[in-house]
């Protein structure tokens, strides 16, 4: 065999050796690859450089030419702008001679004018110009202040220049009256020269000017010369003076353009427009303008003024000003930039076309490259990964390999151990079913090793102490005395700030009290001394030096008087949690806690008869009275509604009040509490039947209330519950056992809370199928985890059928349902996964049902099954089969179990916790001793009326069940007393009597 496994190892090993050579080879080809695919790409890289660089050289090249070309336009264009200022700054030099020649000619008259200046001036237009210009300089002069002096200096004026006149004057008016079509060509040059009288008067000062404005001499002007134009008098000269001496008599208030020309001779628009005047009279300096030839084509025909001329051509010549050169050469200057502008613009939008696209395609280039590059990294990636992988995998194998074979070993060994200890318990059995004698030490499951200390090795101390808090107190002291390391890890701090003697009341004194207290006193916080009646006045001083303590129960505690909790309290002052029910304190204790206990926010008074409502004033009136949050004054039955109405004016801020057995409780102390206590969320009232539809409709205006406890009411109705269910929108409790008044409408009120979490209908004989259709397809089914449906007798198979709607549903009690049927209903309550707790008392179940429930359903903790008649051994085995987590279990009166069912029970249920046999009559010691060799966490057991059992039945449990702690063995005739005491030694909670079974057990 070991050469066998020699080979196979060594065929394994060269495997390993042949498949890492592959492996290597394909490496070695995989890396040559690489370096190949590299260099290809290296030389990709230095070929996209290069092209790179060559864009890089044209860019800079075609920048240098762009640069060159734009020199070659600005100095294009400055070479123009210089050519234009030399132009202008010759025709400005001929304006200003010209415009000297004017003066010389306008002081010397026409005669000295060469020919050559005939030709450029009109003579007309001259005339004019040097009347208006004479006139003008005289007025300026003078400073005439009225039209008279004007017109006088005017007829002055031209008297001279007549007066200078020589053959080769101008043509004037006087030349030629008698021919009408010559006079109105004349009269058109004379228009043609109103430039030359606006040139005249530019040099006028602003004085002038304004004189001019204010007296009208434009509008005089305009309606002479429109008369002039329109009537065209024979003799104009002296149209003009009787014109200036009507003016002159009328004045000029009337004046209007067509003043001087007849009704029928009246055109219909002005013949001199605003602008021509303006132009005139304005006297600024861009009247004054070069002359420009503009020929002027007059048709023969209806003359512009209405009257009739013969056609003619003429020609009006016009210089450019200085002014027109320069928009002239602004003009052609920005003319000029705008071409530039164009030009460079194009260029530039050539440029950065070309540019972005040369930068598109580098974009793409790079992308490209960093793909490749990225590929040719994944790939490599890629094959390191999948190399990488193979040796996980061929690890993963191995360890696999290795995990399987350690898994099989232990599960092996296991299985091993189980098979051993089930065969030694199958010999067990089978010995105990020939009645061959067994020895009392012949018990499972004890240790046989010798004793070691491997939890403080192993675990540590502060895990150790972490075990050591889950033990009493009792328990922690005998742990000390085990070894020096487990009284280490006993004696923690952290051990010690919780201290309970309730479990050990009977044997605590004032001694063993008051050395442990003042060992642990600095950091005690929790003391329970619950039922310690053995303790005296100076175990409570002794609790009063402990100054940290914030938790202290001392309820049954019978040598607690006023004069000892007034010591606590006054050295406690940080008290949060006070419980002292079933005590006989008076009001003198309770105004000592509220003098001292400012902090107070848990408070039982439950079941102390001695204080009255006095005492409650005192309470209400302290310091802690805003603090107190919890208050449970239970069977306080001599309370009165004034006591309850001080406690609520002054504890506003209760959240918690418990006031069950509280027989005289009234409508008026409920409704003072509702009105003041508004915090209220948590409300117990059992035992309380006095109360009314009243109460509760004040109650439910309380819309933070979570929790409510009914039970025994027979005067609420659905009335209550409507309004509880319309307005506690929080509710999560609710229990109203034993409320015969209530009906389905009460469960469809409660179905619209959505957060209900419990609901106890116990007793509540009116419920039907209906009510649980109601509550299943409420907004709170799905929270629903507890429901309790006791003595409901109307409930039947459809509302089980509807409990399936409820999908966390974990307990669940239809004890006595009798409408509930095997088939229909039992074995759909194994459909609801969720449910650990059931309670089918009573019910209509067999070995068939009890089979199906625990095969859809083997998730169960606690059953009862109590009076089940119909039960037998093979249902319960094939139940027990299914369910192995069986914790609680109820067989009570279920008559037809034998030694056979608890022997399955026994070896399938080894977490037994409580189990109830009474009233099964045919249970033997045998029975007693299959549980006591194998249900070793057995804690609970009732055994009453089991007739047949013996005081070895006794001797049994008392080896085997070590952690039992109560026993009941009512009716038990074959129990001796001796051996019922003697049992008592090792179980705290004995109940034992040999009395006549009653009737109703049904043996007879």
């Amino acid at each position: 065999m070991s050469s066998f496994i020699f080979d196979k190892r060594r065929e394994v090993v060269v495997k390993d050796q042949e498949h890492k050579n592959d492996r290597l080879e394909f490496v070695i080809e995989k890396l040559v690859k690489l370096e190949l695919r590299l260099e290809e790409q290296s030389k990709t890289i230095r070929k996209q450089e290069r092209e790179i660089l060559e864009l890089k050289f044209n860019e800079i090249e075609n920048k240098i030419i762009f640069e060159k070309e734009l020199k070659k336009l600005r100095d294009r264009v400055n070479k123009e702008n210089s050519e234009l200022f030399h132009l202008i700054n010759v025709r400005s030099l001929e304006i200003r001679e010209l415009k000297q020649k004017i003066k010389e000619m306008t002081a010397t008259g026409y005669s000295q004018t060469t020919d050559n200046e005939k030709e450029t001036v009109p003579v007309n237009l001259f005339l004019v110009g040097c009347k208006d210009k004479k006139a003008a300089d005289h007025a300026v002069i003078q400073d005439p202040p009225t039209l008279a002096e004007i017109v006088a200096l005017e007829n002055m004026s031209t008297v001279i220049l007549r007066s200078i006149k020589t053959d080769h004057s101008p043509v004037t008016h006087d030349d030629c009256d008698h021919d009408k079509t010559r006079s109105n060509a004349q009269f058109y040059e004379h228009l043609n020269g109103e430039s030359d009288m606006a040139a005249s008067m530019k040099g006028t000062k602003p004085a002038l000017k304004s004189y001019l404005r204010s007296n009208k001499l434009p509008d005089v002007y305009e309606a002479l010369l429109t008369g002039l134009a329109v009537m065209c008098p024979d003799d104009p000269l002296q149209f003009l003076l009787d014109k200036l001496r009507f003016l002159k008599e009328t004045g000029l208030d009337n004046l209007n353009w067509d003043m001087f020309v007849e009704e029928h001779m009246k055109p219909p628009n002005k013949i001199i427009s605003e602008s021509n005047l303006d132009f005139i009279f304005n006297l600024d300096d861009e009247s004054m303008i070069d002359y420009i030839d503009i020929p002027v084509n007059i048709q023969r025909g209806q003359g512009y003024f209405g009257g009739r001329f013969e056609g003619l051509t003429s020609s009006r010549k016009i210089w450019p000003t200085p002014e027109m050169y320069a928009t002239a050469y602004g003009h052609y200057n920005r003319s000029l930039k705008k071409m530039c502008l164009s030009a460079w613009m194009q260029y530039y939008l050539h440029k950065k076309k070309k540019k972005d696209g040369m930068e598109q395609k580098l974009a793409l280039a790079q992308i490209h490259y960093s793909h490749k590059v990225l590929r040719a990294h994944l790939t490599e990636w890629r094959d390191w990964l999948r190399y990488r992988k193979g040796c996980q995998a061929m690890a993963y194998h191995k360890i696999k390999r290795i995990y399987y074979v350690r898994v099989g070993k232990a599960i092996f060994l296991e299985w091993k151990s189980v098979t051993k200890r089930n065969k030694i318990q199958r010999e067990y059995f089978e010995r105990l079913e020939r009645g061959e004698n067994v020895d009392d030490d012949d018990t499972f499951g004890q240790g046989d090793e010798d004793a070691h200390d491997k939890m403080t090795l192993k675990l540590g101390y502060e895990l150790a102490a972490k075990v050591f808090s889950y033990v009493d107190l009792a328990d922690r002291a005998r742990c000390a005395c085990v070894c020096r390391s487990w009284k280490v890890a006993a004696q923690e701090s952290t051990l010690w700030n919780r201290m309970d003697f309730s479990k050990v009341e009977q044997r605590v004194t004032d001694n063993v009290a008051t050395k442990l207290l003042s060992k642990c006193r600095p950091y005690l916080v929790h003391l329970n001394m619950r039922k310690c009646s053995h303790l005296h006045k100076p175990t409570f001083v002794n609790i009063s030096e402990c100054r940290n303590l914030q938790d202290l129960n001392l309820s049954e505690c019978t040598g607690l008087d006023d004069e000892a909790l007034k010591v606590v309290v006054k050295g406690c002052t940080i008290l949060l949690y006070l419980n002292l029910s079933h005590t006989d304190i008076t009001d003198a204790s309770l105004r000592a806690i509220s003098k001292y206990c400012q902090n107070l926010q848990f408070l039982s008074l439950a079941y102390c008869k001695k204080f009255s409502d006095k005492g409650l004033q005192y309470l209400a009136a302290g310091k802690c009275s805003k603090k107190l949050e919890y208050l449970d004054v239970s069977g306080c039955l001599q309370m009165t509604p004034d006591g309850f109405k001080s406690m609520a004016s002054g504890c506003t801020n209760i959240q918690t009040m418990m006031l069950n057995d509280f027989s005289t409780l009234n409508d008026e102390c409920i409704i003072a509490v509702a009105s003041k206590c508004v915090r209220i969320h948590t409300l117990c009232i059992l035992g309380s039947p006095l109360l009314t539809d009243e109460s509760f409709k004040r109650i439910a205006n309380n819309k933070r209330l979570r929790k409510l406890r009914i039970e025994g009411n027979q005067r609420i109705s659905d009335n209550s519950l409507k309004a509880i269910g319309k307005n506690c929108v929080e509710l999560e409790h609710l229990y109203v056992a034993d409320c015969q008044r209530l009906t389905d409408a009460s469960m469809k009120a409660i179905a619209a809370c959505p957060n209900l979490v419990v609901c106890n209908f116990a007793d509540v004989v009116k419920i039907t199928d209906s009510g649980v259709k109601y509550l299943s397809e409420g907004s709170g089914a799905q929270n629903i985890r507890e429901l309790n449906l006791t003595n409901c007798i109307r409930v039947g198979d459809m509302a089980m059928f509807n409990l399936r709607k409820m999908k966390n549903l974990v307990y669940l009690s239809v004890c006595y349902c009798e409408h509930i049927s095997e088939k229909s209903g039992i074995e759909l309550l194994g459909q609801l996964h969720n449910l650990t707790s059931l309670d089918i008392s009573g019910c209509n179940c067999s070995d068939e049902g009890l089979s199906a429930l625990g095969k859809y359903n083997n998730y169960l903790r606690d059953v009862t099954l109590s009076e089940c008649a119909d039960i037998t051994d093979l249902g319960l085995q094939k139940f027990t089969q299914q369910c192995k987590k069986i914790e609680r279990l109820d067989l009570s009166h279920c008559k037809l179990l034998t030694d056979g069912a608890i022997k399955n029970l026994a070896f399938c249920c080894r977490d037994l916790t409580f189990l109830n046999l009474a009233g099964c009559k045919l249970i033997t010691n045998l029975s007693i001793q299959y549980l006591s060799g194998v249900c070793h966490y057995l804690n609970t057991l009732d055994i009453s009326g089991c007739i047949i059992i013996t005081d070895k039945a006794l001797k049994y449990l008392r080896k085997g069940c070590k952690k039992l702690r109560s026993l009941t063995m009512l009716y038990c005739k074959g129990v001796t007393k001796h051996s019922a005491q003697k049992i008592m030694r090792h179980v705290k909670s004995v109940k034992y009597s040999d009395d006549e079974v009653p009737a109703y057990y049904g043996y007879s």
